[in-house]
Parts: structure tokens; C-alpha cells; sequence
């Protein structure tokens, strides 16, 4: 008996440890499995916060490239019944950089500097930047000024103490050749194209003709277009910026009833990708080869500045934030900005852009359209093919 029951003892105890060995066992793989599944969530979760937190502090940033628009101007034009036809206040000739159009460049200049100062260097090296401008003098001085904040000159690039300025070079594109920023080039399918989409984006419009019939009748001009809306709407606001008293019948149109129609005149020029690659793909297609470019360490240059118009800035925006046509609802105010970054992150390749709408204000990250979060350049290429032309010239004659 007793032997039966060392037996029985010595079968319990080995069945005990065993048990006790597998149930460690089991512990240790649930635990393992525990923290895993803790890692993988951490990482799903919050891999993403922490590419975005790198991007944030821009020390991750490798190129900018940025479009502008001009700062405030005397207005461009006017109209026969208008009351400062000959306003001796502009103290500028039609269409010049006016005091606070230098000044919010200036502004915006030194906006730049604050926000890039870890990817350019207080010293200015030409191998550092490329600034590109329509030729309009307008453009060129805009951008001229808004280099003037970007790069003072300090220590040894001082050669004036009275001048804290320095001279920076800017290529103006001629007219004749410009297909990339104020696309100034001879395209005869681009009107055509223009007047198709304001068919389209225009028919059974009830209130439009009697706002041409309104505008017209108080201004003396003939408005019976999209783009004399827009024209006007932006004289008015010169004025209205200025201080210049208006005419009674404009605050029964200006703002609330006129601004739709000055942003549907801006979107006539994205309304479908066909006529995007007319008046932006050039411009797109180096935005992108000098990312890919500075992805693999072929080009030193760290930011680009092209110098445009309204119109100009409209249509990149429209192509980031829409796409394909879609709608985009800004209007863009003097001396306002986009911003399209590359960031390297992890051995990635990330694009980001931002909209600034003045000086003063604080930049709005773009949703950029079917490319992910974030938004990876290979992504972004691809976005960005229906809107690239093969053969701008040839797509022009079509």
C-alpha cells in the first residue's frame, strides 16, 4: 500500500510539474503575444503621428518649392463712370507695385526666412535658391522686395551699412516663351478651351445676365464675360483696400454677389484635365522633376520661387486641393502663397503643401487629392500624370 502510494505521489508531483511547465509556458506565449499586439497598435496607430511630428519640425525638409502672387497694385484699369478715373492717391502709374503692395512682400519675404531657417542659411549662396518671374514688372519687383526679407545681408555680405539689402538674381521668363507661370505663350486652342468650360459652367444661370446688364449699365464698360467680372471685382477691391469711397450701386454686388463669379472665372483654367495641361502641367512637371532630382542627390538647389499672377497661384492650388477638375473655392489674395515641400522621413520621400493667403496669417496645410497620408512622391507623380503634357506646343494647336 505504501508503495502504491509513493507511486501514486511521485505520478502526481511529475504531473504537477509538467503542468505547472506548460501553464508557464502558455503564460509566456500569451504575454509575448500581449506585447505584440500592444507594438503592432502603438505603430498602426501612431507610426503615422510620428512621420507627421518629423514633418512638422521641418528639419526633415530637403526642397521648397514655392508659387507667389504679386503684392497690392494700383489698379490695372478702369471704367468710363468710375469716380477716381483720375485719383491722384495711387501716387503709381495702372498696374504698379502700390506702398503696401512692397510692404506685404516685404512681409512675406521675411515669413520665408522664419519658416525656412533650418533649410537655408542666413547667408545667401546662389547655389541655395532659383527664383524664376513672369516678365511683368509687377511680378519681378514683388518678388524683388520679397527677396530683400528673405536675405539681408549679414557679416561679411554687408556692403552698405545704411543699405540692409543685397542685390539677388531673377530670371523673368519673356512673354514669348512663357508657358510655365503667366502663360503668355502663343496657345490658339487655350481661349477656345476657356470659352467651351464657361459655356458649360455658365448655362441656365438666370441671375448672370442680369448682373452683366447691372455692371454694365452702372460702369459704362461692357461685362458680358466671366473674366470682365473678375477684372472688376478685383479694381474694386484695390479701391476698397485703399479706402477710396465707392459708388452707391457697388455694395449691391460687391462682395456676396460678384465673388462667385470671380472664382468660377479663376476655375475656367482647371475646369477639366485637358486645358490644366495648357496652363499648368509645365509648370508642375519641374516642380516634380526637381524633387525627383533632389531625392537622389542631383541638385543642390534648395528652394525654388516663382514670381506669377492670380491666376497663376489659382491654378496649382486647384490642381492640389481638386484634381480632375473638382472644385477649389479660394480667392487668392495680394502677395498669397503655395508652398510644396519635400521631406525625407524614414527613407521616405513625402510631398506636403500649404496655402497662405497673406502675410500675417498662419499657412493651411493642402489636402492634396488621392495621394495618401502622407502623401509619398512616387504617389504624387502619379497624381499629378493626366495633368503633364507630353507636348505642350502640339496639345496647343489641337
Amino acid at each position: 500500500m505504501i508503495n502504491d502510494y509513493e507511486n501514486a505521489e511521485k505520478s502526481r508531483s511529475m504531473f504537477t510539474e509538467v503542468y505547472s511547465q506548460k501553464r508557464g509556458t502558455c503564460i509566456t506565449v500569451v504575454l509575448l503575444g500581449i506585447i505584440i499586439g500592444i507594438f503592432a497598435f502603438a505603430y498602426i496607430t501612431f507610426g503615422n503621428d510620428t512621420i507627421a511630428d518629423s514633418l512638422r519640425s521641418n528639419h526633415t525638409l530637403k526642397l521648397v518649392s514655392i508659387i507667389i502672387e504679386h503684392g497690392q497694385t494700383a489698379p490695372k484699369f478702369t471704367y468710363p463712370n468710375d469716380p477716381h478715373l483720375n485719383d491722384s492717391r495711387w501716387q503709381s502709374s495702372l498696374g504698379e507695385l502700390t506702398k503696401r503692395g512692397k510692404q506685404n512682400m516685404h512681409s512675406l519675404g521675411k515669413f520665408f526666412r522664419e519658416r525656412y531657417s533650418a533649410l537655408l542659411p542666413d547667408l545667401y549662396f546662389s547655389s541655395d535658391i532659383r527664383v524664376l518671374s513672369t516678365n511683368a514688372d509687377t511680378c519681378l519687383m514683388s518678388v524683388a522686395v520679397a527677396l530683400a526679407g528673405l536675405y539681408p545681408p549679414h557679416k561679411f555680405q554687408v556692403w552698405n551699412p545704411h543699405v540692409l539689402w543685397q542685390p539677388i538674381p531673377i530670371k523673368g521668363i519673356s512673354e514669348e516663351v512663357d508657358k510655365m507661370i503667366g502663360i503668355t505663350q502663343s496657345c490658339p486652342s487655350l481661349p477656345k478651351k476657356k470659352k467651351q468650360i464657361e459655356n458649360i459652367v455658365t448655362s441656365g444661370d438666370v441671375n448672370l445676365p442680369k448682373l452683366y446688364d447691372f455692371l454694365s449699365e452702372n460702369t459704362g464698360a461692357e461685362i458680358r464675360n466671366l473674366s470682365s467680372v473678375l477684372a472688376l471685382y478685383n479694381l474694386i477691391l484695390v479701391q476698397d483696400k485703399t479706402n477710396l469711397p465707392l459708388p452707391d450701386w457697388i455694395p449691391l454686388v460687391y462682395p456676396e454677389k460678384m465673388l462667385p463669379y470671380t472664382i468660377k472665372a479663376l476655375k475656367l483654367e482647371t475646369g477639366d484635365a485637358e486645358i490644366t495641361k495648357l496652363t499648368t502641367g509645365v509648370l508642375l512637371e519641374k516642380i516634380i522633376s526637381d524633387m525627383m532630382k533632389k531625392s537622389t542627390r542631383e541638385l543642390s538647389t534648395k528652394m525654388f520661387l516663382y514670381s506669377g499672377h492670380e491666376q497663376s497661384l489659382f491654378n496649382i492650388y486647384s490642381v492640389l486641393n481638386g484634381g480632375k477638375g473638382r472644385e477649389s473655392s479660394i480667392k487668392p489674395e495680394f502677395a498669397s502663397s503655395v508652398m510644396i515641400e519635400l521631406h525625407s522621413v524614414e527613407d521616405q520621400n513625402i510631398v506636403q503643401a500649404y496655402y497662405l493667403n497673406k502675410p500675417g496669417k498662419t499657412p493651411h496645410s493642402i489636402n492634396i487629392t488621392e495621394c495618401g497620408d502622407p502623401c509619398l512622391l512616387e504617389n504624387f507623380i502619379k497624381f499629378t500624370k493626366p495633368f503633364i503634357p507630353q507636348d505642350w506646343t502640339k496639345a496647343c494647336s489641337m
